[in-house]
């Protein structure tokens, strides 16, 4: 299960750091922030639901 919690917050990671990109290269700033606070509550969430943390 940590492999597949590793494999699903990577994959998420990837896609948030396209949004942030694409934010960025459109001037979207307040969307880009949203972004950046929605991974970093993925991430938890997903550690936390397969018992990593």
């Amino acid at each position: 299960m940590d492999f597949i919690a590793e494999i699903i917050a990577n994959v998420l990671l990837l896609v948030g750091l396209f949004l942030v990109r694409w934010c960025k290269a459109h001037k979207q700033a307040t969307l880009a922030i949203f972004v950046i606070l929605m991974m970093i509550v993925d991430v938890i969430f997903i550690l936390w639901r397969f018992s990593v943390i």
